[in-house]
């Protein structure tokens, strides 16, 4: 299988390295920028200098050593030059499909198709003892990474507001959650597909629709339901 690796100079498939943790991976590292992923190779890199991986392979069992620490120590060396690649690769797997993930509270989930180049999703928690929405989650994200974004509203009366027109940008899945929702969509994207996916029960819901809007609601929970894969 392709997650099942051996440790060699050269990093293999960072997909399949990385492929037990998606989960989790997708749904806490969903801010994490390229800059982050890049200065934390940078530091990791300091971290693991000559001295801390001769002190490690110090701990082998002679035997081990002996036969296989000269290697050990030449492939930590290599895969540590390479940091900086890895990083970016794995930047690039999380960022094709990227989820985000509301509370049980109410929340407003607020989609702006910036340019064909940049798509910003800001989230707020609603009002609350201060009156105030406070921002929950924001992120600007590039057409040439992302293809998909996906909102769970999951529990509260959440509203979701897309605008912007474009020629192009990434898909929107909307998951509206078990209350009653209200979705806006005036977004408009060139091209015969439509960009904005809603799916939610039929009843208590309000709707908006624009030409880009692919109304998915049923009678089925399972369309709003919200499981480890995300679905």
């Amino acid at each position: 299988m392709g997650k099942f690796r051996t440790f060699r100079p050269e990093y293999e498939s960072i997909e399949g390295m990385t492929q037990n943790s998606r989960f989790v991976d997708e749904r806490f590292l969903n801010k994490v920028t390229s800059a982050d992923f890049q200065r934390l190779a940078t530091e990791l890199q300091t971290r693991l200098d000559d001295d801390a991986i001769a002190n490690a392979l110090k701990r082998f069992p002679e035997p081990v050593f002996a036969q296989e620490g000269e290697y050990i120590g030449q492939a930590l060396e290599a895969r540590r030059a390479k940091l900086p690649w890895a990083a970016n690769e794995f930047y690039r797997i999380l960022a094709r499909h990227v989820t985000v993930v509301g509370t049980d509270q109410d929340e407003r989930f607020v989609v702006r198709r910036l340019t064909d180049s940049t798509t910003a999703v800001t989230v707020y928690t609603l009002g609350g003892k201060s009156d105030r929405d406070s921002v929950f989650y924001q992120r600007v994200f590039r057409t040439n990474e992302t293809k998909e974004i996906t909102l769970h509203g999951l529990e509260g009366k959440d509203i979701f507001e897309l605008s912007g027109e474009v020629r192009r940008g990434p898909r929107i899945n909307i998951y509206g959650g078990p209350n009653s929702d209200k979705v806006t969509d005036s977004t408009r994207v060139q091209g015969l597909s439509k960009k904005t996916r809603y799916y939610d029960t039929h009843s208590d819901n309000e709707l908006t629709k624009s030409k880009e809007t692919w109304d998915r609601t049923d009678h089925g929970v399972k369309m709003h339901a919200y499981d480890r894969e995300g679905t």
